[in-house]
């Protein structure tokens, strides 16, 4: 009985510590992006992983932390160099860019290449769910969201 009661209660635990955990890390992933761009004078991007050296399109595979030295804005070429590799996040949790499509990157000075707004969720079906919102200028901000 008692582990009938327990059960639910523990995976609504669980849910909520996957949840805290993506966006701790994707957090503190955007930090080092940002503050790798301002340390090294060079742009730095974040974008959805495909493997472990390629960006793909979807944000749940993990993503990748990478100086972005030449080529096109947000696109890893074979000079850029890979600062941070994330895992696939666990499921049924999902992570997706909602303002858009593609990657985040940051300019010399810190600020936001796209130059606007960068909103990503962080969503279980049955529980609350987290946004992490990048400004402009590379504040980024997290709000728990029913």
């Amino acid at each position: 009985i008692l582990s009938m009661i327990a059960a639910p209660s523990f995976e609504g635990m669980m849910v909520r510590s996957v949840i805290r955990s993506v966006s701790s890390d994707l957090g503190s992933d955007l930090n080092l992006a940002r503050n790798e761009a301002i340390r090294t004078g060079n742009r730095v991007t974040l974008c959805p992983r495909q493997d472990d050296t390629t960006c793909g399109t979807d944000w749940n595979n993990g993503w990748l932390v990478f100086r972005d030295q030449s080529g096109a804005l947000g696109v890893r070429d074979g000079t850029d160099i890979v600062i941070q590799a994330h895992q696939a996040i666990t499921s049924p949790v999902t992570l997706a860019r909602t303002d858009a499509t593609g990657a985040i990157s940051y300019f010399p000075g810190g600020s936001a290449a796209n130059g606007s707004l960068v909103a990503l969720e962080i969503r279980h079906p049955h529980t609350k769910g987290r946004n992490l919102t990048l400004s402009a200028i590379g504040r980024l901000t997290t709000t728990v969201e029913p």
